[in-house]
């Protein structure tokens, strides 16, 4: 290859990297812009909000549909972002863009009164937050347990050659006993790992939106909304944090056998 053709494509190559780069910049932008401007309620967000994007935004813009390739309205915006948001690496989808991503696949919102989704692009929606949540979650039985009373193991069931019968092992209550232990141990840190996403991305489960605290009282006094929402983020947070505190002490009774009521 010569040092000119060489040349050529390092900087296609590196302007396909700054185009990437853009894109989830860009997505993450209208993402805020969608969730300020409709307050978190999407059927609110309007035409005429989407051309002040454009105009006010304009590199944005040009960013997401240069992907999309059509002219983007609120009629097919939707579909715009199902296509932005499978473009792009999941690691790339957090803060803005991961919250609004939460908001389309938990409550499935008429988006601008254009209709809610079809299932094929709830399908979308959800395949990419499934890549998103992935390393985050497990599938894994192989959970160490330490201080399990090493009882509930019947000696009855392994001869001195450690053989197994396996029929024989799977039909034993002890064994049951184990595989819902630890199933419940893996739901819990599951759980923990996905709040503390949230956490690190600047997100809320769905049950935390700002829709599901109730409306400010000075709903007219500017000052007074700022720092009651800003009073509602740091509560999102506190609720956040709480409910990690209490499944990590879970945990720890499940893997100590005892019941993680208990103090």
């Amino acid at each position: 290859m010569s040092k000119q053709k060489e040349k050529i494509n390092n900087n296609q190559s590196h302007q396909n990297s700054n185009s990437s780069i853009q894109l989830h910049e860009a997505l993450n932008k209208l993402s805020s812009f969608i969730l300020d401007k409709s307050n978190e309620n999407l059927e609110h967000f309007s035409s005429h909000q989407l051309g002040s994007f454009k105009n006010h935004h304009e590199a944005c813009y040009k960013s997401i549909k240069s992907v999309y390739g059509l002219e983007i309205k609120t009629s097919n915006l939707l579909h715009a972002l199902s296509t932005i948001y499978e473009k792009l690496e999941p690691t790339f989808i957090k803060n803005s863009s991961f919250k609004l991503l939460e908001i389309i696949t938990t409550k499935k919102p008429n988006l601008s009164g254009a209709g809610i989704p079809s299932n094929i692009i709830l399908e979308k929606f959800n395949r990419v937050k499934e890549k998103v949540v992935a390393p985050y979650t497990s599938t894994n039985l192989d959970i160490q347990t330490p201080n399990l009373d090493s009882r509930i193991v019947n000696d009855t069931i392994i001869n001195e050659e450690n053989n197994f019968d396996v029929e024989l092992v799977k039909r034993d209550f002890n064994y049951k006993r184990i595989r819902s232990l630890i199933g419940r141990i893996e739901k819990k840190e599951n759980d923990i790992k996905i709040l503390q996403f949230h956490l690190n991305n600047d997100t809320t489960p769905s049950q935390l939106f700002y829709k599901n605290f109730p409306e400010p009282f000075l709903s007219h006094d500017s000052i007074f909304i700022e720092r009651y929402n800003n009073f509602i983020h740091e509560t999102q947070k506190g609720m956040i944090n709480l409910s990690i505190t209490r499944l990590s002490e879970q945990v720890n009774l499940l893997k100590e056998n005892r019941h993680p009521g208990t103090n």
